[in-house]
């Protein structure tokens, strides 16, 4: 009972502050205009334009996205995502960082112990 305690406090410390969840949606392969970020320890600066998507593949990126995306779609572990724009989110995978800078960006995950922030622009 304690263990289930603990695990539902630190479940809902992992949110708080940022976004709203959203149902996870199929995956959708990236066209020729998406952006797509694929590899380990990258380090990118994205703007997205006419509504492209960002696809960022691997581990341990650090990533700043802004821009019209259509939505922004994470695929692994321990990647750090500072996104500037209201654009959907969708993560696969653990450990994961994301910040916003809007409170009320949409977001959907699976996956575990991966955080959503708001961060001041």
């Amino acid at each position: 009972m304690r263990t289930s305690l603990l695990l539902l406090v630190a479940a809902s410390f992992a949110t708080a502050g940022a976004q709203r969840r959203i149902e996870p949606p199929n995956y959708e392969q990236p066209s020729h205009s998406d952006v797509v970020l694929a590899g380990n320890q990258i380090r990118q600066t994205v703007t997205c334009t006419h509504g492209n998507a960002v696809y960022v593949q691997g581990q341990w990126n650090v990533v700043e996205v802004g821009g019209d995306c259509r939505f922004v779609r994470v695929q692994g572990n321990h990647n750090h995502l500072f996104v500037r724009s209201k654009s959907p989110i969708h993560v696969e995978g653990n450990e994961n960082l994301i910040e916003v800078t809007d409170a009320d960006t949409p977001f959907s995950e699976r996956g575990e112990q991966n955080r959503f922030e708001r961060r001041g622009r």
